[in-house]
C-alpha cells in the first residue's frame, strides 16, 4: 500500500509538472511576442528603450520559469520512475486520464470514520494476535 501511495503521489506531481512546464512555454511565446512587437514599436518611437528592456527581463524570467519547470518535470519523472523500481534514468510518457470534472463523493463522514477505525492496522495486528493466542 505504500509503494502505490508513492506511486500515485510521484504519477501526481508528475503530471503537475508538465502542467507548470506548459503554463512556462506559452508564457515564454507571449513574452516573446510582447517583445517582438515593442522592437517595433521602439523604432517607430512610439516606445522608448526603457520598455523594450523591461519586456527582455521579463522575457529572461519567462525562460528561467520554462527552465524550472523543465527541471521540475525531470525531477518528477526519475521520482516516479524510482517509485516504480526502474532506473532513474527510465524515460517516462504519462498521460492525464484522470476524469474531469472528478466523481462525487459517494461515502459521508460516518462511514469513513467507521471504516477507518475498523481497518486500523494496529487493531487489526491486535485481532490477529489474539486469534493467535486463543
Amino acid at each position: 500500500l505504500d509503494t502505490a501511495q508513492r506511486v500515485a503521489e510521484a504519477y501526481l506531481r508528475l503530471l503537475q509538472a508538465k502542467a507548470f512546464a506548459d503554463v512556462a512555454e506559452k508564457s515564454v511565446t507571449q513574452v516573446e511576442a510582447q517583445l517582438a512587437r515593442a522592437t517595433v514599436m521602439e523604432q517607430g518611437g512610439i516606445l522608448g528603450k526603457v520598455d523594450v528592456l523591461r519586456l527582455v527581463s521579463a522575457r529572461d524570467a519567462a525562460r528561467q520559469g520554462l527552465l524550472r519547470a523543465r527541471t521540475g518535470a525531470a525531477v518528477a519523472t526519475s521520482a516516479l520512475a524510482l517509485a516504480l523500481d526502474l532506473p532513474a534514468s527510465t524515460e517516462l510518457e504519462v498521460n492525464d486520464d484522470l476524469p474531469d470534472p472528478p466523481p462525487a463523493v459517494t461515502w459521508n463522514e460516518r462511514d469513513v470514520v467507521a471504516a477507518a477505525a475498523e481497518d486500523r492496522p494496529e487493531l487489526v495486528a491486535a485481532r490477529e494476535r489474539s486469534a493467535q493466542a486463543q
